[in-house]
């Protein structure tokens, strides 16, 4: 793949050769050891090349797995280790990667090899070997305003309430007093620009005031366990929410600002136990509160929370809480551990309770998956996020000092949409309270903590991290003639077989589990001919498919919708009321108030029919879906939803204007004033400040066009350049591509004059901010339109590119082959030829 220099800054090679160090011992696949008339055969990597010379008692296990940057045979590791012990039948043991087979027959199965990501590994540093005595208290944030996160340490016994500077960890005193607690927040109090300490001084609560540390009392006399610090009435002005534990665990406390040195405080009786988090549990951009086994809904003010109950299986009432989206469903599930002893019980389980489709429903359904069971009832620190950067959440967890040993310090690896796990643990010496942060700012997730009772800080860093090479893809052919032109194109699990599936136009692809595989072309069912949009309409898990009756271009206004059985099976629904237009260029699906059913909007090729929107009944397959034009102001091209004002609810940007979402109004907010047409937009956070940008691809047929994005400060927005040169960006995505932790653009070239010129690019985010980009050549050779979407198709963990185009009737997958090339092709031996307890 040819690289071409947008701006200042090239690939580094050294970036890439450290990558390619790094990724060497990365695990083949399930690795199945057969002697067969005195020899043992090697059943792993790509084409299951490789072999072990006659076995003779014991022998080096060498792997050639045929990788071009690898040309001498290595040793095979297994975990990462040079040693590890089996024993199959008593028969056989493997030590030190040697191999002692003493039958011929023998089979031996090296299992959990099967991971292509980059080996997780962490580097332990201490930070400060005689911190405060019994460190309770940890909290992290940018005190210092340099950008970085620095580490907060409260002591119980003494020592005080210290801050360490990242990255010379400089001790700085706030409070050299003690009896700090087990909980430090990190919050600009009174919104002056400057991060504030919040914390628990014996039986007071506390913020301290950036620079001077001036300490403010918001109350006294309550003891206090966990605390939480968010603007929770949407006053903007932070407000807090506390809780104890133990006999007075049966209480929320509430202090509302109303200014930075005045606290009204409420309380809310809840049930006994510890345990506080704060999370947007039913997506309505409000922060509800999770304690055990029950969260509250905010309804808008601190004197209203609904009470949900989530779990009555779970009655251990001392936990410790997490949220995230454990199986990837979009929804945000919650994770618990025992985080102390409850009466005579001394061992418990770590789970995670399943979001449903309504978490607000009185019928709501949170279905507990256990991670780990009969665990010690010491796990005072459970935590959510993808530290192996495979794209799904992991969880980490750690046991403080009380337990017996080991007290580990590990994590679960997420290896099946929070089915199954892999735990990898990085300590024994326990911990306490941890703290989740990418403490060095290379994109991947560290850990942050003290044991309880001990003076040691102790920062475990993340070695994962290094961009992978965007050169080596390979181009495959769906489908070489498509009946008709698509207008869409998504990927989805359509048969839930655990597989991306590719959907467009009136067809979806089966994915045959590897990407030069036959791709089966499955009919959705008639009268749906172009795909729309994919979604799980009605809830029951399955995707659905909403689409027009028209084929390509054809002017067709009306719908139809495929409700999935759940095997990819539709049964056909027209009970929708149709539009006004030709074909659809734009559409997004979404609830885009917390009290809104699911709507979807709509833009359409022809001009002057406004912005449109179908609503879903409750029961999508009874009753007509209603119609209405909400808007007469359309950019007629794609439609992107997202919250662009920070009000809560959701927006639908149409290109440089979006429709400002206004309890059912929709009033337009110009962008940016240009006489140019946008075409393909994205709403995404390219300079990571935590605001929504727009990336925008504008119109441009057969000649140059511009690709920018849009910065959002207060109500102006700023249009930063990415490039002026491409032809015809009418193809557009965002994702990480290259596994740094920021958001790189994706566009496809729409060249009718020229198709065999058409060009799909990359472009990298090289420096996080938005401000220096690098054009990468990802394939030459086939116009885009509507395409270039990115997912991982293949589950190997880096991204891949599907599309479709204008001019041709193919259906194409650009496999990025970054890990296969490292690692070569892992497979899974037949179940039925590994030896029992393995």
């Amino acid at each position: 793949m040819r690289k071409e220099k947008m701006k200042i800054k090239d690939p580094s090679t050294k970036a890439i050769s450290n990558t390619a160090k790094q990724l060497f011992w990365r695990i083949l696949s399930s690795v199945l050891l057969m002697v067969v008339g005195g020899f043992a055969e090697l059943k792993c990597g790509r084409e299951g090349r490789g072999a072990i010379s006659p076995y003779a008692g014991q022998e080096n296990i060498i792997v050639n797995p045929g990788i071009d940057m690898l040309k001498s045979p290595w040793l095979f590791y297994t975990n990462g280790q040079r040693s590890w012990d089996t024993d199959v039948a008593g028969a056989g043991s493997a030590q030190a990667a040697h191999v002692n087979i003493l039958q011929p027959g023998t089979s031996i199965t090296f299992s959990n090899c099967g991971n292509r990501s980059p080996q997780l590994n962490f580097e332990n540093v201490i930070i400060d070997a005689n911190g405060p005595a019994s460190i309770w208290g940890k909290g992290i944030g940018d005190l210092n305003g340099d950008g970085s996160p620095d580490l907060v340490v409260g002591g119980y016994s003494g020592g005080g309430l210290v801050w360490y500077e990242n990255s010379n960890w400089q001790k700085r005193t706030i409070d050299p007093g003690a009896k700090f607690g087990t909980d430090i927040e990190v919050s600009d109090i009174n919104g002056d620009g400057k991060k504030d300490v919040v914390t628990i001084k014996d039986q007071s609560l506390i913020w301290y005031e950036n620079p001077n540390w001036t300490p403010h009392v918001i109350s006294s006399g309550t003891k206090l366990h966990d605390v939480e610090v968010a603007d929770l009435d949407g006053d903007g002005k932070l407000d807090m929410v506390a809780r104890n534990q133990y006999t007075t665990g049966n209480f929320l406390h509430f202090y509302r600002q109303v200014s930075p040195t005045s606290w009204e405080r409420s309380q809310l009786a809840c049930p006994h136990g510890e345990g506080l988090v704060l999370a947007k549990i039913n997506g309505h951009n409000r922060l509800d509160i999770v304690i055990n086994g029950t969260w509250y809904e905010n309804k808008g003010t601190i004197g209203s929370w609904t009470q949900h109950v989530y779990t009555a299986t779970w009655t251990h009432k001392f936990t410790f809480i997490a949220v995230g989206d454990v199986n990837g469903d979009g929804r945000l599930d919650i994770v618990l551990s025992p985080s102390e002893p409850d009466g005579a019980s001394q061992s418990y389980r770590i789970s995670w309770f399943e979001a449903p489709h309504d978490p607000s429903a009185a019928s709501a359904n949170w279905v507990e998956h256990v991670i780990a069971n009969d665990v010690e009832t010491l796990y005072h620190f459970v935590g959510t996020g993808d530290f192996d950067k495979d794209g799904k959440v992991d969880i980490a967890v750690a046991k403080m000092l009380q337990g017996t040993p080991p007290q580990e310090v590990a994590i679960y690896l997420n290896k099946g949409e929070g089915t199954s796990w892999a735990k990898k643990v990085i300590a024994h010496t326990g911990s306490h309270s941890m703290r989740i942060i990418d403490i060095d700012g290379d994109g991947d997730l560290d850990l942050y903590g003290a044991n309880h009772q001990e003076n040691r800080v102790n920062l475990w860093r993340n070695l994962i991290s290094s961009k992978l090479p965007l050169s080596s893809w390979k181009r495959h052919v769906v489908d070489s003639s498509k009946p008709w032109t698509s207008i869409f194109i998504t990927g989805a699990d359509v048969d839930k077989d655990g597989k991306k599936d590719i959907i467009t136009g009136g067809w979806w692809y089966k994915n045959p589990g590897a990407p030069s595989g036959a791709w089966e072309r499955k009919t959705i069912g008639l009268p749906v001919n172009n795909m729309a949009v994919v979604y799980d309409f009605d809830g029951d898990g399955s995707m659905d498919i909403l689409g027009t009756q028209g084929q390509g271009a054809n002017a067709d206004s009306k719908f139809a919708w495929a409700h999935n059985n759940g095997s990819g099976t539709f049964t056909i629904f027209r009970n929708i009321s149709s539009g006004e237009g030709d074909f659809l260029q734009g559409v997004a699906v979404d609830r885009f108030r917390a009290d809104n059913p699911i709507r979807v909007a709509l833009s359409w090729h022809t001009a002057g029919q406004g912005v449109q929107m179908l609503t879903v009944p409750t029961n999508p397959r009874l009753g007509i879906w209603p119609w209405a034009r909400i808007s007469q102001t359309s950019q007629d091209e794609c439609l992107s939803a997202g919250d662009l004002d920070a009000d809560g609810d959701l927006d639908l940007l149409l290109g440089t204007q979006y429709l400002q979402n206004n309890s059912g109004s929709w009033n337009p907010v110009i962008i940016s004033s240009t006489s140019t047409s946008p075409d393909r937009n994205r709403l995404t956070d390219i300079n990571a400040d935590g605001k929504l940008d727009t990336v925008v691809g504008f119109e441009a047929i057969s000649k140059p066009g511009k690709v920018a994005w849009y910065e959002r400060s207060g109500t102006t927005w700023k249009e930063n350049i990415i490039d002026t040169t491409v032809i015809g960006p009418m193809s557009l995505d965002v994702a990480d591509m290259n596994g740094d932790g920021t958001i790189d653009v994706i566009v496809g070239e729409h060249n009718l004059a020229a198709p065999e010129q058409a060009r799909l690019f990359i472009y990298t985010n090289d420096n996080g901010d938005g401000t220096v980009w690098t054009r990468h050549l990802v394939s030459t050779g086939d116009e885009h339109h509507d395409g270039a979407a990115v997912m991982d198709i293949d589950g190997d963990g880096d991204m891949d590119i599907i599309s479709i185009g204008w001019s041709h009737n193919r259906v194409l997958l650009y496999e990025n082959r970054a890990i296969l090339d490292l690692v070569g092709t892992p497979t899974t031996p037949n179940p039925s030829q590994r030896a029992p307890g393995f």
